[in-house]
């Protein structure tokens, strides 16, 4: 058993030490790879592992529900590989992006094993914008996944 040891540790940054933790023990299992485009799994800050396989399932059950904000906002994030800002020029409402972000994390919910972290990270800036960006691996495996929705739209 590995050893531990206890510290204080403030309440608001609680979750974000869970969340390396989890981190370690998810690398600590692959050795301590970097992930690669050969299938292998990625992991997202503060959100968990995904595999190229999924990403695909993911991007083509999300064009199937026309979740079009959130494949916009996926296809701007794994374009510019930097912080992001939703979309929102064909956004009905205010809350549009937000409602499709919610109906993401329950299709994934539902068809990924009950998993509740998305593909991305997110961040609330001072301004009270939030941002999102995509980890390379899993930008290209979207790309990927897109550009196979395109040929076969073709």
């Amino acid at each position: 058993m590995e050893r531990s040891v206890l510290m204080p540790v403030p309440l608001s940054l609680v979750g974000r030490v869970a969340d390396l933790l989890d981190e370690y023990d998810f690398q600590a299992g692959r050795g301590g790879l970097a992930g690669t485009l050969e299938g292998d799994r990625v992991f997202v800050p503060q959100q968990g592992p995904w595999t190229a396989e999924e990403i695909g399932r993911l991007a083509g059950r999300m064009v199937e529900r026309k979740y079009d904000l959130v494949v916009d906002l996926m296809d701007l994030a794994a374009a510019k590989g930097d912080w992001v800002v939703p979309p929102v020029e064909r956004a009905e409402s205010p809350y549009h992006v937000r409602n499709q972000l919610s109906a993401m994390t329950k299709l994934i919910k539902r068809d990924f094993d009950g998993r509740s972290y998305w593909p991305m990270e997110w961040k609330r800036r001072e301004d009270g914008v939030y941002v999102y960006r995509t980890l390379p691996e899993i930008a290209a495996w979207w790309q990927a996944a897109r550009n196979e929705q395109s040929a076969g739209a073709r």
